[in-house]
């Protein structure tokens, strides 16, 4: 029964969104206090390589721990995706290894980007607008289609699994529909990603 109320719950909560993207920054860059800057134009990727909603997250680039430079969003040249602009700060003019991280806003968790790094040099360019240095995301737990965030496409995504009718052009990722963790995928683990969906 509390199965059947959760995905009520979350099904109301879809048909509401309650802007759970139009929050303040995550992280912040006093860009007075460096020297040199370089321009980096990012776009994200999952774990499956696909595009993934830059608008659902926050990114920002750091060495070692220190805030570098966070992405504004601007609207892509073709009009209908997004890719984020960063100008990455420094106090030197080249050597730093910048590495990135991204904010999931709807769930308000950081992610590392540990396979992507640039090497800071002041006035250089990496990426485009017309081709973003895309930056992959690791697996998200309970992220079933592989777009970068946890919805109820997920959920649908994950019971076509248990139901036997997933079909190789969904490109689900089977490495994170184990969301409870037990060692089985099952009905226990629509419960855990509904629960992840609403914040229980």
């Amino acid at each position: 029964m509390k199965t059947i109320a959760n995905i009520f719950l979350l099904a109301l909560w879809c048909m509401f969104p309650l802007g759970t993207y139009a929050q303040g920054a995550h992280w912040s860059c006093d860009d007075r206090a460096f020297q040199y800057d370089m321009t980096a134009y990012i776009s994200l990727a999952s774990a499956c390589g696909k595009t993934v909603n830059l608008s659902a997250y926050e990114v920002a680039a750091f060495v070692d721990n220190e805030c570098r430079g966070v992405a504004r969003l601007q609207t892509a040249p073709n009009g209908e995706s997004f890719y984020g602009y960063i100008r990455i700060h420094s106090n030197v003019s080249f050597g730093e290894t910048v590495t990135f991280k991204a904010y999931r806003k709807s769930l308000g968790t950081e992610l590392a980007v540990e396979t992507e790094t640039v090497t800071f040099e002041a006035n250089n360019v990496k990426g485009l607008p017309s081709a973003p240095f895309v930056l992959s995301l690791p697996n998200i737990l309970g992220d079933v289609n592989c777009d970068g965030i946890i919805t109820i496409g997920d959920v649908t995504a994950l019971v076509n699994i248990i139901l036997g009718k997933d079909t190789p052009e969904n490109s689900y990722d089977y490495s994170v529909t184990d969301v409870n963790r037990d060692g089985t995928i099952t009905i226990a683990d629509v419960t855990a990603l509904v629960n992840i969906i609403l914040g229980i």
